[in-house]
């Protein structure tokens, strides 16, 4: 199957990502049996808040910033986490 066919039939993982993921040569075009079972562990964790808001701390204020202005609710979201995470 390759990387489109799997994108249409998933609808969890966007293309866009998946292509990322080929030239990277994390996963293969067409995908092979590694990258089914890869990519299942990876539909388990995408879009995790757990997973997502740990990687928006690790961007440059400007860019965290703009990613803030772009998804609604999401600054109060990362704010929260920062809070959980100095209370530690």
């Amino acid at each position: 199957m390759d990387i489109k066919e799997y994108a249409d039939e998933t609808k969890i993982v966007p293309l866009e990502t998946l292509e990322w993921m080929v030239g990277e040569k994390i996963i293969h075009n067409p995908l092979t049996s590694d990258d089914f079972l890869s990519l299942h562990c990876f539909e388990q964790i995408w879009g995790e808040e757990e997973m997502i808001l740990p990687q928006i701390e690790g961007l440059p204020a400007k860019d965290r910033q703009e990613l803030f202005n772009e998804f609604e609710g999401l600054e109060e979201r990362y704010n929260e986490y920062q809070r959980l995470c100095n209370d530690k």
